[in-house]
């Protein structure tokens, strides 16, 4: 399970800062599908 933390760090990295779906879940070592879901809820 994914703190809201991560969750809120995800969010701030590609909706404030530009990056890509990719580059997040390679930043934080999490799956691109998971970065997915968190930017759809």
């Amino acid at each position: 399970m994914y703190g809201v933390d991560l969750y809120r760090r995800v969010r701030f990295d590609c909706n404030r800062l530009g990056m890509s779906e990719r580059e997040v879940a390679r930043k934080y070592g999490i799956d691109r599908k998971t970065v997915s879901k968190f930017l759809k809820a």
